[in-house]
């Protein structure tokens, strides 16, 4: 499993709109490169930083951890798709995702 340029339709809904439905989660910001294991599609990423949401606000700034899952299972897990559209360039990979914002339940996030 390898994103190689994966394009991710966008929604209707703004930033504001998707961590607003958040009573506490968090949002990550910028990643390095991440892994998934074929063919369970288990997956790593480092996020390199991120906030705090509480109360569908932004809380507090956080670097340095991890998120873990199953690509299949958090495909699954998508509650709403942001409007924007960005190319997102994670440090040290060799490929560029295009995809908005996305609001998901079901990750790990370690350390």
């Amino acid at each position: 499993i390898y994103p190689t340029n994966l394009l991710v339709e966008p929604g209707r809904r703004g930033l504001d709109d998707l961590l607003s439905e958040l009573d506490s989660g968090l949002y990550a910001y910028a990643s390095l490169a991440g892994f998934a294991m074929r063919p369970s599609g288990d997956f790593s990423l480092y996020v390199l930083c991120g906030f705090k949401v509480e109360g569908g606000e932004l809380a507090g700034g956080l670097k340095g951890f991890n998120l873990r899952g199953n690509v299949f299972e958090l495909v699954k897990a998508i509650k709403s798709v942001g409007s924007n559209l960005e190319p997102v360039v994670p440090e040290m990979a060799g490929f560029c995702v295009i995809a908005p914002h996305v609001l998901a339940e079901g990750v790990e996030v370690v350390g």
